[in-house]
């Protein structure tokens, strides 16, 4: 059986650096329907917060996904359970940092049991993973999947800090690692993420075992891929890696000039120092895997 999985960092926010792109409003409708036409069996979305030019990631966005009525979408601010131990989501104000959804085909698969782990690192930015339990309509086989984003270096009052990152990642990777020793077991596992660290960076090793291992080195297979802190982790002993690559696809800028001419020309006239990026979806692309299970 083939699965395809999807990790992508949306960029919640609009600007990245010195580099500006179009507005959330604009961006989200855009993606929302590029998903759709991909068709991905599941998908792993990072910063789809709800803090930023009071656009509401977090609602807005998933309720794009749901009109199409393609996949059922696994927020992690809807896990009631999970809220009241945390104060983050008090003010309904999703941060950038907790903006995790995880997205499967409904006609495909069923839910099973679905939950979130807000990590003990201290980072200023609260930082969790999230993850669902499914079942495969059609053969019963049962799909984990995770998806994380893991701390970049800053330190508790928020100052940059490289030793402060390495201490936050190791804590996530470890603690990730045992999630999916203990729960998922020998069984088909999809994690997704924005690591915040290249392939072979030691965190992203530390996470790896005897059973899970990043998709790269899942295979002896140069995918040629370059440096990239998005990532996807599987279990080999269970799934064989068919295709890896990042999508290199743009957003029509002649379709967005003519729907939101006013918004688009207000960022051109308005930013006129700031490198425009409006051809792009995100500051990331999204990284597609294609396996077949043994």
């Amino acid at each position: 059986m083939k699965y395809s999985c999807m990790s992508f960092n949306i960029l919640g926010v609009d600007h990245a650096g010195n580099e500006l792109y179009l507005p959330s409003e604009i961006r989200a409708e855009y993606i929302a329907k590029y998903l759709h036409s991909i068709k991905t069996d599941i998908v792993g979305i990072q910063e789809a917060g709800a803090h930023h030019r009071l656009y509401d990631w977090m609602t807005n966005f998933s309720s794009m996904i749901s009109d199409f009525n393609f996949y059922d979408v696994v927020k992690i601010g809807d896990e009631e359970a999970f809220v009241k131990t945390t104060t983050t989501f008090s003010d309904k104000k999703v941060p950038l940092s907790a903006g995790l959804m995880i997205l499967y085909r409904k006609d495909k698969f069923e839910l099973i049991e679905r939950g979130a782990h807000r990590y003990s690192s201290t980072e200023k930015q609260e930082r969790y993973f999230q993850w669902v339990h499914l079942k495969d309509k059609s053969n019963g086989k049962d799909i984990f999947v995770t998806n994380t984003h893991w701390s970049i270096n800053w330190d508790e009052n928020g100052k940059v800090s490289k030793e402060a990152g390495a201490i936050h990642r190791t804590k996530q990777s470890n603690e990730l690692r045992e999630f999916w020793n203990n729960k998922v077991g020998n069984n088909v596992l999809f994690a997704t993420g924005d690591y915040n660290c290249f392939q072979n960076s030691e965190w992203i090793h530390l996470a790896e075992n005897d059973i899970y291992k990043q998709v790269e080195t899942a295979t002896d297979k140069d995918w040629a891929l370059g440096d990239h802190i998005d990532n996807i982790f599987i279990n080999p002993q269970v799934s064989t890696v068919e295709d890896l690559r990042f999508l290199h696809d743009k957003i029509d800028i002649s379709s967005v000039k003519a729907r939101h001419a006013s918004m688009y020309f207000w960022c051109s006239s308005a930013n006129k120092d700031l490198k425009l990026q409006f051809e792009r979806m995100s500051d990331h692309e999204p990284l597609l895997v294609t396996v077949e299970t043994k």
